[in-house]
């Protein structure tokens, strides 16, 4: 099973509680799989433990959404992905391809196609995507996102704004 099948599954067994619903909170979590002890894993990427120290692991961006009316809580989407994935490009790495800086021909590669990824195009498509499901089942329901610090910036406030959704963000600053 592939994670849209999964992903589809959790969506599914949820639909019957948007019928009647008014109200709709989706949490947003980007959380880390650690491995610490784990050597030879498909594309193991680096990740933080507790301690802020550089181990092995996979991150993943989890939607859980908390229906108003009865408080029940329903994990709607999960993604796993990995810094080490041959598509996986930095923000940083993105911002120096941009401005002609990183001359790393399979990073210009991947960028050129197209066909990479990073925690923020993640976070958005998935965003985008469970927000459009939600409305196709059930349009006048009232979402709200709520985001940790890491989302503090303008493309998340514009694109949620867009969708015509609410936002509760923890501002860094």
């Amino acid at each position: 099973m592939n994670t849209e099948q999964i992903n589809e599954s959790l969506f599914q067994s949820f639909e019957n509680q948007l019928a009647d619903c008014a109200a709709l909170t989706l949490i947003h979590d980007p959380s880390d799989i650690r491995k610490p002890y784990s050597k030879s894993l498909e594309n193991i990427g680096k990740v933080l433990d507790l301690k802020s120290n550089v181990i092995n692991g996979y991150s993943t961006y989890n939607i859980v959404g908390v229906v108003e009316r009865d408080k029940s809580v329903h994990l709607l989407s999960h993604r796993s992905y990995s810094n080490r994935d041959n598509n996986f490009l930095s923000r940083k790495t993105i911002k120096a391809l941009e401005l002609g800086k990183d001359l790393d021909p399979k990073s210009q590669s991947v960028y050129e196609s197209g066909d990479y990824f990073n925690k923020k195009s993640i976070s958005k498509e998935e965003i985008k995507k469970i927000s459009k499901k939600i409305k196709s089942k059930n349009p006048s329901v009232k979402i709200t996102h709520v985001l940790d610090r890491e989302f503090d910036d303008d493309d998340y406030f514009n694109m949620i704004h867009e969708q015509q959704d609410q936002f509760v963000i923890r501002l860094k600053k």
